[in-house]
């Protein structure tokens, strides 16, 4: 999309589908493009322009952004309204629109745009994210949102070097994160150590400069021995402000793990293998995180396996808290916050449970709070 910003004959676009919805993972990128230039349409320069991108490539049936990922492309010529009504239809899945088209039309007289075939049918406007199934209940009073979100979860930083922990907090800091958590992917004293040096170096730099300063927490990742206990050297653990536990494959073994009181966060699968729950398995998992107030980590990265919808439900059932993680690797890599809130609302999950909401203090105060 910011490849194309600048072409002089694209007037509008917009991602749509399963992106638009952010659905855990998709199986194409959906772009609308409107033009004024009829003749812009009738010979396709607008489809020549995409696929003069470096990263798009034309295939047997039709525009594919590599690796291998169709890329669904609708040049439309410019128009409002149109515009509009197309990017709705395109951003629903044909369950939802079928459920849409089911209801009674009540009123005309709506207009046009997103909101007027929910508003014509006497229906509260959905947002995007809620339009992936055939329901059609009202959004939560408080549906999360990224206005809320004070604290970044899931930054991977090295102490130094091209993805530094300064660099990381300093991106944080002007995203405007209040807070975020560092995490030491290795069983390592002196790489935590470091990384909490450089975080407050880089909170006094800000601090000189009369600029808002970020307060860094500092979390160290741990798996499961083959007894089922946290495999996390005591000395880290005990520097560390939490621990995150990458379960194993066993649920009840992860279950009870959960009752270590230096766990604080379960996250996902180690080495991004997938996750192997079961139904009863993540009932399991999910009572042991509800008993000892362990939150779940959503992580927003294609490089990891999306929290399955079942244990969001089971989560939220049993008022089991979430943080929704970046699992940034890079400078970058921060905006995968983005999708990781993305993928809450479309799991209808309202401010008050989620971690990320809070201030530096109460977040604080909650990795403080003694272990049930």
């Amino acid at each position: 999309m910011g490849a194309l910003a600048s072409d002089p004959l694209i007037v509008r676009m917009a991602a749509t589908g399963a992106l638009r919805r952010m659905e855990p993972r998709v199986a194409s990128i959906e772009v609308i493009l409107t033009t004024f230039e009829t003749e812009a349409l009738a010979s396709g320069a607008l489809e020549a322009a995409v696929l003069a991108l470096d990263f798009v490539e034309h295939a047997d049936d039709g525009l594919r952004l590599t690796p291998d990922l169709p890329l669904r492309l609708t040049v439309m010529a410019e128009d409002p309204a149109a515009f509009l009504e197309a990017q709705a239809a395109h951003t629903a899945s044909p369950a939802h629109r079928a459920a849409l088209a089911d209801r009674p039309v009540l009123s005309e007289d709506e207009g046009f745009g997103e909101e007027a075939a929910y508003r014509a049918r006497g229906l509260a406007p959905l947002p995007p994210e809620l339009r992936g199934s055939a329901c059609l209940e009202p959004a939560p009073a408080e549906l999360l949102c990224m206005a809320d979100i004070a604290g970044a979860f899931g930054l991977y930083a090295p102490p130094r070097g091209r993805n530094a922990v300064a660099l990381v907090v300093d991106r944080a800091r002007r995203e405007g994160y209040a807070w975020a958590v560092l995490v030491v992917g290795s069983d390592d004293l002196a790489a935590l150590e470091a990384t909490r040096e450089e975080a407050e170096t880089a909170r006094q730099s800000a601090l000189a400069l009369e600029e808002p300063a970020l307060t860094a927490f500092v979390a160290v990742e741990a798996g499961l021995a083959a007894s089922g206990e946290v495999a996390v050297d005591p000395a880290v653990a005990a520097a560390a402000d939490l621990v995150v536990l990458r379960p194993g494959p066993s649920a009840a073994q992860t279950a009870a793990a959960l009752s270590d009181p230096r766990v604080k966060v379960l996250g996902p699968p180690a080495d991004q293998g997938p996750w192997t729950f079961g139904e009863a398995d993540w009932e399991i998992v999910i009572r042991s995180a509800a008993d000892h107030a362990v939150a779940l980590a959503s992580s927003g990265s294609a490089a990891m396996p999306p929290l399955p919808d079942l244990a969001h439900r089971l989560a939220q059932q049993h008022g089991v808290a979430v943080l929704p993680a970046a699992d940034a690797v890079d400078v970058g890599g921060i905006d995968d916050l983005l999708c990781a809130v993305g993928g809450l609302r479309r799991m209808r999950w309202t401010r008050e449970p989620v971690l990320a909401t809070r201030d530096a203090l109460a977040f604080e105060a909650w990795l403080k709070a003694p272990a049930r």
